[in-house]
């Protein structure tokens, strides 16, 4: 009976960040199905790492740019 109990209160928050940066908001509805709540805290977490590391790089770019 503690197992069943233990399984429902896992978030998947992992699996869900992933879902959430490879397969955006068809992804986002999957963690809220698997995840509940904290799954799409976790999937909209995965959204936005990506986006801020290409705005990173961008930066980065731009500015080596300019030096040149």
């Amino acid at each position: 009976m503690d197992d069943v109990s233990e399984r429902k209160q896992e978030s998947h928050g992992c699996l869900c960040a992933i879902l959430g940066m490879f397969f955006g908001p068809i992804g986002l509805v999957v963690a809220a199905i698997i995840g509940g709540a904290k799954g799409v805290v976790s999937a909209l977490l995965g959204m936005i790492v990506p986006v801020i590391v290409i705005i990173l790089f961008f930066v980065i770019s731009v500015l080596a740019a300019g030096s040149m």
